[in-house]
């Protein structure tokens, strides 16, 4: 059985690449697939603290399976020119992809990522090729796959049940809210009444929410749509390549962004919102803390939900920097200047030590 591999240069100031693949594997044709990133860094030699890392990846099967990569980076530099005809010395970067990552047909996607610990600090590569079925296990015609009459039928069955059960959440979500509304109808004939039925759905704990979501709206309320986009809990939607919303009605959208808390929203790429009712948005950014929101990139994480409000400016997972925060009692820092008015005179910029002093003379 054949082994097939890949070498891709990659340029860390353009860092992550994307590069699809033109190869079509066959399912059982090949023991594994090795890619190959030769990094380098077209500005400068590549950093050292980014090199020290260890060569780790994922791949991201069709079926939202992700299967974890071993991964070795080469002693010796290779030489590598660019489209301009630069010559670098680049550091191969090895991933091998075993045949468990090409055992189901469809788009497989590639990651190759310099890690340190348990912290990825770089993402050097994504690659994507495609996996096809084989004369082994399906009738192929004239380039077009036919399925076999039993996975037709299978699939069929499996959309049958799926429908009946929408249907059967959906008539009990109909029955709930024809419910509340009788309820409403006959206790609220007067203010004081309405006032006490408010006070009465008012009353109802998050446990008992949950409680009442689980029972109505089990594991097919969710949704999920896209290349490897996980949904794994009531009322969530995931969107877009590799999103995950495992948080209660959470919605995850964008590129490898993950809402995990309760009606939680991450968007954006590589965004990560924790908090329950927070929002990530943004390249990079962590919303940690309940009702948080973070935005802009590479953001301080506020683990203890110091802020309410957090800009990030940083560079890059471990060169995290904010531009502004808002605390829950309305005090707000800068990094920079505040500037007031058009900011067409001098006299429009203040500093935060001179802000610092005015603040001081008003107390």
């Amino acid at each position: 059985m054949a082994q097939f591999h890949t070498r891709i240069p990659v340029d860390l100031a353009r860092a992550p690449h994307a590069e699809p693949l033109p190869h079509q594997l066959a399912l059982k044709d090949h023991q594994s697939f090795i890619l190959t990133a030769l990094v380098y860094d077209s500005r400068a030699e590549v950093p050292a603290e980014v090199m020290a890392g260890t060569v780790t990846g994922h791949a991201l099967r069709p079926d939202g399976a992700t299967v974890e990569l071993i991964g070795e980076k080469g002693a010796a530099l290779e030489q590598v020119t660019d489209a301009r005809g630069n010559a670098y010395m680049a550091t191969p970067c090895t991933v091998t992809v075993p045949q468990t990552a090409l055992n189901i047909p469809g788009r497989l996607l590639l990651s190759i990522m310099l890690s340190e610990g348990e912290t990825v600090n770089t993402t050097v590569l994504q690659a994507s090729l495609t996996v096809n079925r084989t004369n082994s296990d399906q009738i192929v015609d004239g380039g077009e796959v036919i399925i076999t009459i039993d996975t037709l039928v299978a699939q069929v069955n499996a959309a049958s049940e799926t429908a009946t059960q929408a249907a059967a959440d959906a008539q009990s979500a109909l029955a709930q809210a024809t419910n509340i509304v009788s309820y409403a109808e006959q206790t609220g004939k007067t203010d004081a009444e309405k006032t006490q039925a408010r006070t009465n759905i008012g009353a109802v704990s998050e446990a008992e929410l949950q409680a009442a979501m689980d029972e109505h709206f089990p594991a097919t309320g969710k949704l999920q749509a896209g290349v490897g986009t996980s949904a794994a809990a009531n009322g969530a939607v995931a969107t877009g390549v590799g999103t995950t919303a495992s948080g209660r009605a959470s919605h995850a959208e964008g590129q490898l962004t993950t809402a995990d808390g309760q009606v939680a929203h991450a968007e954006g790429y590589g965004t990560f919102a924790s908090g329950d009712y927070s929002h990530a948005e943004g390249f990079g950014t962590i919303a940690s803390g309940d009702y948080q929101h973070a935005v802009g990139k590479y953001n301080v994480e506020d683990a203890n939900g110091t802020y309410l409000e957090i800009a990030g400016n940083g560079t890059a997972d471990e060169a995290r920097s904010n531009a502004r925060t808002l605390d829950w009692n309305g005090n707000e820092a800068l990094a920079g200047s505040l500037t007031l008015g058009n900011g067409t005179t001098d006299e429009a910029t203040v500093t935060a030590a001179q802000l610092k002093q005015l603040l001081a003379l008003l107390n």
